[in-house]
């Protein structure tokens, strides 16, 4: 479901979304635009078939820092999370 700026203001005066922090022009005519921290685990391609719930991913991820100086791309069909600091 699409939300006008009015509605999103609507539903986060009345609490039905969230969003902290909501910066202040954040809001847009059916958008909201997200701040996310500097650091990302990004999956690395590799010639796995499956992931098992229950084992460690680390091998097929690597840490991303994002610096105030160079951009961070994520290209069509790649995959990053967001780390909490």
């Amino acid at each position: 479901m699409a939300l006008s700026d009015r509605d999103i203001k609507v539903a986060l005066d009345n609490g039905s979304i969230t969003i902290d922090p909501l910066f202040p022009n954040s809001i847009q005519s059916a958008s909201v635009d997200v701040h996310l921290g500097k650091h990302f685990l990004v999956y690395v391609r590799n010639d796995t078939t499956h992931i098992q719930p229950e084992e460690s991913v680390e091998h097929m991820m690597r840490e991303v820092e994002i610096s105030q100086n160079k951009p961070f791309v994520l290209h069509p069909g790649e995959f990053a999370l967001g780390v909490l600091e």
